[in-house]
């Protein structure tokens, strides 16, 4: 059974509709407030994080451009050893091998 104005032991003022609605919108904004604020929290975790992950990012690239200029480095070494062996010579073939083998890799990274 419905409850109507008339059915009620006692009438309901406007003050009390008007004050008990706004007893409602004002937990309903208590409710949105604590959202938004949970979802800040979220939003700050998510920024750290990101953060975190180019400082990571720009440290992974300056080990990789590090240990590229380490493999140009022994490349040339390895060319310049080989110099010091006679032409043919499993000295000399060795270190043109180890070199041409170091200069692929910097093939495939580009």
């Amino acid at each position: 059974m419905t409850t109507t104005q008339e059915q009620r032991p006692y009438p309901v003022s406007e003050d009390t509709k008007l004050a008990y609605r706004c007893a409602q919108l004002r937990v309903a904004l208590d409710a949105a407030e604590a959202e938004r604020d949970r979802l800040q929290e979220e939003l700050d975790g998510l920024v750290n994080i990101a953060a975190a992950l180019k400082a990571t990012e720009a440290s992974w690239k300056r080990d990789c451009i590090a240990a590229w200029e380490a493999l140009a480095t022994a490349e040339s070494e390895a060319r310049r050893y080989a110099e010091a062996y006679p032409q043919g010579s499993d000295g000399r073939n060795t270190f043109v091998i180890l070199a041409d083998r170091i200069a692929a890799l910097g093939d495939t990274h580009d």
